[in-house]
């Protein structure tokens, strides 16, 4: 077996191996991305001074005007982009810090309520410890089980006879003439009609022996209506016997303060299920500011096209094939030189690009896994599998799963089907079907974890191994829900 809270710590530790996994490759694509950008920055510069050593021989100021322009508009460009940048940098570091703050506290508050979850647990156990010691509580249980079972055999008489109706009554109600007798109410004192109209049902009746077989068809609907007001009586009996052996408990556990208790204990897994709901928002927001990071990586953001769009139509003005011609034509060695840095400088350029895409390709597939496992971690504590009183059995078929998942070899959807199967309640001592408990939930006073959409419970083991409770008569109380 496996604890609730031990699993969830390991699924919790997934998320921030691939939380550091995906900070690693955004810190290398951002380095890369800070090396493509003065990459492209030192581009335009050899591109300014090109144009600006060509332009000097033409003697045309206007040209030289245009470029410099270009270059103001696009350094001022760069200057709101780097400030917005670092901006979003910091909104990134915060970020961090308010979920690393929120998951301390989410962990600080649910050891408090695994605390006041034991206290509970003790005091249910003391309560059915001396219940199973009380004989008028004894003599309730007993008289509440034999009400259970003649209300079961009630039921089951109950639709036995009904399949029976249906069986038998199937020849009746195809005989179009004998069903059309039986709606107007033929022999009985329901029948009105005219003489005429008399004569002729009389005809048709006695061409189907019409009287004998209404007297077996009402007999066959009847016995199923008594049958099934017999079953409703014996259940209302049951039912009676349960709320009285219910407030036996709920008197006992109001005595030794079990309700006060249980009450604390409803109040902090409220605390702990508001600091999963910030949680998650936060996760969100982180996971938002992470994309809007993306966008700049990708030169995507709203600066990065704007600059793009100029410098794109300053190159298509002066393409390699141009700038190498209009170097040839020039008497000095300096612009050669400074067209062979950007042919390396445009090389490098494509490489980083390159490595960035990559990057982006391992990035994106980690940002996947981690959004697969946060939900997974979301409807493991919706459903109150970190409870104190949850457990899993498969132990290491959960465990390689959990290694698997991590390294991509398990889906997250199989490893929540498994875990979903393999969920069992604890044997803490105290049984949440003790007594009325095993009969009717709602009524009882113990504790039985629910997920947050009450639309499931954890499951109750079978009794081998597991500590059984008020053995009356072959019966427990404990464990067999």
């Amino acid at each position: 077996m496996i604890q609730g809270i031990t699993t969830l710590d390991e699924i919790e530790e997934i998320v921030y191996t691939l939380r550091n996994e995906i900070e690693r490759l955004d810190g290398h694509i951002d380095e890369l991305f800070d090396g493509s950008q003065k990459n492209k920055e030192q581009q335009a510069s050899i591109i300014h001074e090109l144009s600006t050593i060509r332009f000097s021989e033409m003697q045309d100021g206007k040209i030289n005007q245009r470029i410099g322009h270009i270059e103001e508009e696009v350094n001022a460009l760069l200057k709101k982009r780097s400030k917005m940048y670092l901006a979003l940098q910091e909104k990134i570091a915060q970020s961090k810090v308010d979920l690393k703050i929120f998951a301390e506290k989410r962990v600080t508050s649910h050891q408090v309520l695994n605390d006041i979850a034991q206290n509970v647990i003790n005091k249910e156990n003391k309560v059915q410890q001396y219940l199973e010691n009380n004989e008028a509580y004894q003599v309730q249980l007993k008289k509440t089980r034999t009400t259970r079972e003649i209300s079961k055999q009630a039921n089951d008489k109950s639709i036995e006879s009904e399949s029976i109706r249906v069986e038998k009554g199937t020849p009746y109600e195809e005989s179009e003439l004998f069903m059309y007798l039986w709606r107007e109410g033929y022999g009985t004192s329901e029948y009105k009609n005219s003489n005429l109209i008399k004569m002729l049902d009389s005809w048709v009746a006695s061409l189907v022996d019409y009287e004998k077989h209404r007297v077996n068809y009402w007999t066959l609907l009847e016995i199923p209506k008594r049958f099934k007001m017999h079953a409703e009586k014996e259940s209302e009996k049951y039912m009676h016997e349960v709320e009285t052996l219910a407030s036996i408990e709920h008197a006992q556990a109001k005595t030794l303060g079990l309700d006060i208790l249980q009450e604390e204990e409803k109040d902090k897994q409220e605390d702990v299920d508001k600091i999963d709901d910030h949680l998650v928002l936060l996760e969100k927001v982180f996971e938002s500011l992470m994309q809007e990071r993306q966008l700049f990586a990708k030169d995507m953001d709203e600066y990065a096209i704007e600059i793009i769009e100029i410098l794109n139509k300053t190159l298509d003005a002066m393409s390699m094939p141009q700038l190498d011609m209009l170097i040839k034509q020039t008497p000095t060695t300096k612009d050669d030189r400074l067209l062979d840095s950007l042919n390396r400088l445009k090389e490098k350029y494509l490489n980083m690009q390159n490595l960035i895409s990559q990057n982006r390709m391992k990035y994106d597939t980690k940002i996947n896994k981690l959004k697969d496992v946060e939900q997974l971690r979301e409807k493991f504590k919706r459903n109150r599998y970190d409870d104190i009183r949850s457990e899993f059995n498969n132990e290491n078929v959960i465990q390689d799963m959990l290694g698997g998942l991590l390294g991509g070899l398990v889906q997250s959807d199989i490893l929540w089907d498994t875990l979903r199967r393999s969920q069992r309640h604890v044997d803490t001592g105290s049984w949440p079907d003790f007594g009325s408990g095993g009969m009717v939930i709602e009524n009882s006073p113990w504790y039985f974890p629910q997920s947050r959409d009450g639309g499931s419970v954890f499951n109750l083991p079978d009794m081998g191994g597991f500590t059984s409770r008020n053995t009356l008569d072959g019966f427990s109380t404990g464990g067999g829900f």
